[in-house]
């Protein structure tokens, strides 16, 4: 079955950049697996990231969606890292441009059925300076979706809600809007990607970050330890409204926001909140007199969502 699979995969993968295939009539008559392309704005020589969603009752093992854009208008960059794909666990994803650039294509696999249910990935594109102002649409323009038992695959019928992006003239003053400019064909490296309005936004090894908007400076910046990015509790917390206690006898970090508490414990693998036991991957330590907290599971216990920017080294924090 495994082998079976992963030939499947491969297949998968390389039909994101083929020709379109034939709609299957074998197609399963169960409830339709629905595709939401978001929506966003930007301006003239900005980059942008566009939120692409599925919604299934019934876990999938394998998803291939391709969508039109105006390559007069757009550019495609890539789609979202793995780490920042977003909601749903797929083991593998790749993300493709047709060889004339006029579509692309996101396929995603995994060898278990996954629970797909909210944010697939997010696509980038570069909007071009000559771009005309208005919607530039997302259309989806073909879909591929199975689930697998021990002894059949079964596609899956799909919908879909297409998208767009609202492009604006560049800000007086500036060809690129204040954002990301393309030039040659070459991407220039970028800080953020999107407005940042209810995020904060922090770099490693930089004590310079942005929180709602504004220009702010941490007393250390945020280090990586264990693949997870570390920082002294305070700053994330506090700026996500809660309060933040010290017990130096117990050597106990809590963290307060509303009827949520968290507790960490210098040095171990568990974290608690509101009493119930979590396993930390990473634990809290002390270094040059400061206590070292994993960033993503206090932001996610604080109900906001952490992105990772493996490009920039960046971390960005959302309220939901």
């Amino acid at each position: 079955m495994k082998k079976t699979f992963f030939i499947f995969l491969a297949a998968l993968m390389i039909m994101s950049v083929c020709a379109f295939a034939e709609e299957s009539d074998a197609a399963s008559t169960a409830e339709k697996v629905k595709i939401t392309v978001g929506t966003v704005s930007g301006e003239q020589g900005d980059m942008v990231s566009l939120p692409i969603n599925v919604e299934s009752k019934t876990p999938i093992n394998s998803i291939t969606i391709r969508f039109s854009f105006d390559k007069e208008a757009l550019e495609y960059i890539n789609y979202a890292e793995i780490a920042d794909k977003g909601d749903i666990n797929f083991t593998v994803m790749v993300g493709t441009l047709s060889t004339d650039a006029s579509y692309l294509g996101i396929a995603a696999a995994s060898a278990t059925p996954v629970d797909a249910n909210g944010l697939l990935c997010k696509v980038r594109f570069n909007i071009k300076d000559a771009a005309k102002t208005g919607q530039s649409p997302i259309k989806v323009i073909y879909t591929d979706i199975y689930t697998e038992t021990e002894n059949a695959s079964t596609k899956l019928e799909s919908e879909a809600s297409d998208g767009y992006i609202d492009i604006k003239a560049a800000s007086s003053g500036s060809s690129s809007g204040g954002g990301r400019k393309s030039s040659g064909g070459t991407i220039a490296p970028i800080t953020v990607i999107e407005p940042n309005d209810g995020k904060l936004i922090l770099k490693i090894g930089s004590k310079n970050a942005k929180a709602f908007g504004k220009d702010v400076e941490n007393d250390v910046a945020p280090i990586i330890r264990n693949d997870r990015t570390m920082l002294p509790a305070r700053f994330i917390a506090e700026n996500l409204g809660a309060t933040v206690e010290w017990n130096a006898d117990e050597k106990k970090v809590t963290i307060t926001n509303g009827s949520t508490v968290i507790e960490i414990f210098i040095g171990r693998t568990e974290a608690y909140i509101n009493g119930v036991e979590t396993a930390l991957d990473s634990p809290a330590f002390i270094e040059n007199d400061r206590t070292y907290t994993p960033v993503r599971f206090i932001a996610e216990a604080l109900s906001a969502n952490v992105e990772w920017n493996e490009e920039t080294q960046e971390v960005t924090i959302t309220k939901k």
